[in-house]
C-alpha cells in the first residue's frame, strides 16, 4: 500500500474519548498502528477549529498539533490543490470541504483515504479507496 490520507473526523475521535462512543477508542486504537499518514493544513486547520469549539484547553490543542505536525507528512494546501478540489466536486458531486480533502489525498499520492464521511470503499480517478477504520470488523 503506497501512503494514506487521514481525515479530520478519526483524529477529532481520537482525541475527544467521548465515554461510550466507540467510535473514539476506536480512533485512538487505529492512529497507534505504525503507518506514516498523510494529512493537509486544511485537516489540522479543521482539528483544531473543532477542538476549540468542543471547549479544548488550548495548550492540549497546541500539543496535539505539534505531536501531528512531528509524527505525520503534512502537505500544504495550495493554489493548485484548490483548483483540483473543484474539479473532484464537479466530478463526484462531494461537498467542497469533502473535495478539498479529496485533492490533497491524490496529490500526495495516497491510495486510501480514512474518512468516516464519504462512502465507504468508494474510489475516485481510479486509485484513491475510502475506508472507515471506525467501523467494526
Amino acid at each position: 500500500m503506497n501512503a494514506a490520507f487521514l481525515d479530520t473526523n478519526i483524529l477529532i475521535y481520537a482525541h475527544l474519548k467521548v465515554a461510550g462512543d466507540p467510535r473514539c477508542e476506536r480512533a485512538h486504537h487505529f492512529l497507534k498502528t505504525p503507518a506514516r499518514f498523510v494529512l493537509s493544513t486544511q485537516v489540522v486547520a479543521e482539528y483544531s477549529a473543532r477542538m476549540i469549539r468542543q471547549k479544548v484547553p488550548d495548550e492540549d490543542i497546541y500539543d496535539n498539533v505539534e505531536a501531528l505536525l512531528a509524527h505525520y507528512d503534512v502537505r500544504d494546501v495550495s493554489a493548485s490543490t484548490l483548483r483540483a478540489a473543484w474539479g473532484v466536486r464537479q466530478r463526484y458531486g462531494f461537498s467542497y470541504w469533502d473535495s478539498q480533502i479529496v485533492a490533497s489525498a491524490l496529490e500526495a499520492g495516497c491510495d486510501v483515504l480514512y474518512t468516516e464521511d464519504i462512502q465507504y470503499g468508494q474510489v475516485v480517478e481510479g486509485r484513491l479507496t475510502f475506508i472507515n477504520p471506525l467501523l467494526r470488523d
